[in-house]
């Protein structure tokens, strides 16, 4: 992101980060040979496992790739600000 200065680091960042999410999501059967995910600890059995398929297929993938992709950006960003030979022309 520094190295290419792309206009709007934040953004491209944050771009990545779903594609991210998106990908682990739809690689998960592969990683884990056809296994659905299942909830753990104290939250074991409490939910149907089709709500459980559908909270890990909307929320924990999708979800953790905005999240990686914002907390980056931000870095990205302060180190931007912060290193001068960085800053867009």
């Amino acid at each position: 992101m520094l190295w290419l200065r792309v206009p709007n680091a934040f953004r491209t960042l944050l771009i990545t980060g779903v594609i991210y999410g998106v990908v682990h999501q739809l690689l998960w059967t592969q990683a884990f040979g056809g296994a659905a995910p299942s909830l753990g600890g104290n939250l074991a059995g409490v939910l149907a496992p089709s709500a459980e398929g559908l909270l890990f297929a909307f929320l924990s993938s999708p979800v953790t790739g905005v999240l990686v992709g914002a907390g980056t950006s931000m870095v990205g960003w302060v180190i931007a600000k912060a290193v001068p030979g960085f800053r867009k022309h």
